[in-house]
């Protein structure tokens, strides 16, 4: 695997990653690159807001993006985040329109399971699928939130650090999952990445079910890495849109778990 770890110099936690990504490992060269287990990482940087990095990765010799950055949140809780690419509606904060990203779902799971074993006893969250950039390669967010005091701590940063040098190591098989509703920091498919074989990639929370129909189902299933073979559904947090969402997933024949 060759994974391309995407920086903004706009983004205070994002140079924080890569400073304790280039004293921890030995990264050498420019771009910074190291060789670890048969993977290559590459460190690369850019000027601008990393949501709005379009197209970034044309030019860019690697499997895998992974964007390096802030988690906000107006209740500012220390945590972990990561996340899949794209949007579900309208594109307000970069990316395309009712386009989504390739999840990778095993790499995904990987980083949310070496964050879990985090020194800080900070919380670890897969957030829904949210923002830009689109890009056409596999990419992922892995954030720290969700302060300005985090995004500047050290050590928060050498555990981010940490689970990005952790995708280079062997990976049990995963099967690959869409989740289905439920708040934006998706309690339920957290618990799924802890706590299960299954692998969460895409995510739409409840307040992007409007957005979602048969064909952005299948676009989240099929734009995950695996493809992805069931659908998870939040029952609860599919409010008014049980029965519509049980519709159409049956008539497209996935199959589907309640979560």
């Amino acid at each position: 695997m060759k994974a391309a770890i995407m920086v903004s110099k706009a983004n205070i936690a994002s140079l924080n990653i890569m400073e304790r990504l280039l004293e921890d490992y030995p990264f050498t060269g420019s771009p910074p690159r190291l060789s670890v287990r048969g993977n290559s990482f590459e460190v690369h940087q850019f000027d601008g807001e990393i949501t709005h990095l379009e197209g970034i990765d044309s030019g860019i010799d690697a499997d895998l993006l992974v964007f390096a950055s802030t988690h906000r949140s107006s209740a500012a809780i220390d945590c972990f985040t990561v996340h899949a690419v794209g949007n579900w509606g309208k594109a307000e904060l970069g990316g395309r329109e009712r386009s989504l990203v390739i999840a990778p779902a095993a790499e995904l799971k990987a980083a949310f399971q070496s964050l879990q074993k985090n020194r800080l006893g900070m919380e670890v969250i897969q957030e829904a699928t949210h923002h830009g950039p689109f890009v056409e390669k596999p990419a992922m967010f892995i954030e720290i939130g969700s302060s300005e005091k985090m995004y500047r701590d050290r050590q928060a940063a050498e555990e981010v650090a940490g689970a990005i040098m952790s995708l280079g190591e062997a990976q049990k098989p995963v099967k690959a999952a869409v989740g289905i509703g439920g708040p934006h920091h998706s309690p339920a498919f957290s618990k799924f990445m802890r706590e299960s074989e299954y692998a969460v990639g895409h995510v739409c929370a409840k307040y992007a079910l409007d957005c979602l129909d048969a064909g952005m189902l299948r676009q989240a299933m099929e734009r995950t890495e695996p493809r992805a073979g069931i659908a998870l559904l939040d029952w609860k947090g599919l409010g008014g849109h049980k029965q519509r969402i049980k519709s159409f997933i049956e008539d497209e024949g996935i199959p589907w778990q309640k979560a």
